[in-house]
C-alpha cells in the first residue's frame, strides 16, 4: 500500500490497484509528487482494511482529498520539489566520494607529517626564539634510554 507510479503510456491493472487518471486540470507530475505526500499516505492508512494484506477499495480511494490550485502554480511546485531532489541526490553523490577523499586526505596528512611540513612554522619560531628543536638523532638517543630505563 503507498506505491506510485506514474505511467507515460496506457497501462491495465487488476481490482486491487488503484489508479488516479489525469485531466486537464491536472499537471500529471503534481499528481505524483502529491499521491506520495505524508498527508496522502495518512488517508490511505485511514482508509485502509484491517486484513493482513491492506488495501483501500476503490469506493474509499475515491474519497481521498486531493489539493487543487492552478497548472502555473503545479508547475511551479513540480519544478521546485525536482530542484530540490536534484540537490539531494547531489548530496548523496557527495557523501558516497567522502570516504574516499578522507582516505586520501589521510594518507596526505600523514606524508606531510612524516617530511615535517606540519611542524615546519614550530620549528622556524623554535630556532628564531632560540630554543631550537632537538636534533633527530639526539631525539631517538634520550628515547632509546627512556625505553632502556623503563623495561628495567
Amino acid at each position: 500500500m503507498g506505491k506510485v507510479g506514474l505511467n507515460i503510456v496506457p497501462v491495465a491493472f487488476n481490482q486491487q490497484i488503484n489508479a488516479i487518471k489525469t485531466c486537464s486540470i491536472f499537471f500529471p507530475k503534481f499528481l505524483f509528487y502529491q499521491a506520495q505526500s505524508y498527508e496522502f499516505l495518512i488517508q490511505l492508512e485511514n482508509l485502509a482494511s484491517a486484513t493482513t494484506l491492506a488495501i483501500v477499495n476503490k469506493k474509499k480511494f475515491a474519497t481521498i482529498n486531493i489539493k487543487l490550485c492552478s497548472l502555473a502554480e503545479q508547475n511551479q511546485i513540480v519544478s521546485k520539489i525536482e530542484e530540490l531532489f536534484s540537490e539531494l541526490d547531489n548530496g548523496i553523490e557527495n557523501l558516497k566520494k567522502a570516504p574516499a577523499q578522507l582516505k586520501t586526505y589521510r594518507q596526505a596528512v600523514l606524508k606531510y607529517a612524516f617530511e615535517g611540513k606540519l611542524t615546519e612554522q614550530w620549528r622556524a619560531e623554535q630556532i628564531k626564539n632560540g630554543t631550537p628543536p632537538e636534533p633527530a638523532e639526539k631525539l631517538l638517543e634520550r628515547i632509546k634510554k627512556e625505553r632502556e630505563k623503563h623495561y628495567q
